[in-house]
């Protein structure tokens, strides 16, 4: 498959690397100029990566681009072709999940959402594409790249992330304007499914 140049971001807490032709330029140049962080071009070395945005063959969706978390590690994000649910709650508005906050960590949060018997949670945990059955509901910062690399992928309106904000509030993002904002738990909105594995 062919590569492409990407553009890398370091952001303080975390960086992301993106297909320059979905990038919104002034999106990323406010993020930059508001938290003072550094801009340059590299690329991607796998020759078996395939370009950000373009379904790859045998992985269970459309490749998202890598993602460095956390943790130090870089892994792929890929995300299954169709959505999820159309229109789903998050949970019970009032109702504190346990293990359900965290931005980065996605799978965590749908695995303690499951727990709590969230049933869209449980549909993203069953999920089995490719023969891959390691998807789940994305954690804020797994949307925000999304939105970042491959806005198109998504149905121009608002999905829940997996992350939780307090008690009666959850995470979501736009992918119509880009904004990531917070809605009450008991609102529906569209959800979709994402997997990622270590980068070589």
């Amino acid at each position: 498959m062919s590569t492409a140049k990407r553009l890398s971001f370091s952001f303080p807490g975390f960086s992301i690397e993106a297909d320059p032709n979905f990038v919104a330029c002034a999106f990323l140049d406010a993020a930059r100029q508001a938290s003072g962080a550094s801009l340059q071009q590299a690329f991607v070395r796998d020759a078996h990566t395939p370009v950000i945005g373009e379904v790859w063959p045998g992985q269970g969706g459309i490749y998202l681009g890598p993602i460095k978390d956390e943790d130090g590690l870089t892994y792929h994000l890929v995300r299954a072709t169709t959505d999820l649910k159309d229109n789903a709650a998050w949970g019970t508005s009032g109702e504190k999940l346990s293990g359900c906050d965290n931005k980065w960590h996605g799978l965590r949060n749908t695995q303690a959402m499951a727990e709590a018997g969230s049933e869209v949670a449980k549909t993203a945990l069953e999920l089995e594409i490719d023969g891959h059955q390691d998807f789940y509901i994305p954690a804020l910062r797994e949307a925000m790249l999304q939105y970042i690399n491959a806005p198109k992928a998504s149905k121009p309106e608002l999905y829940w992330t997996s992350t939780q904000y307090d008690s009666y509030n959850a995470w979501c993002q736009s992918f119509d304007v880009g904004d990531s904002d917070i809605r009450s738990k008991d609102n529906t909105l569209r959800v979709c499914a994402v997997r990622r594995f270590l980068a070589n």
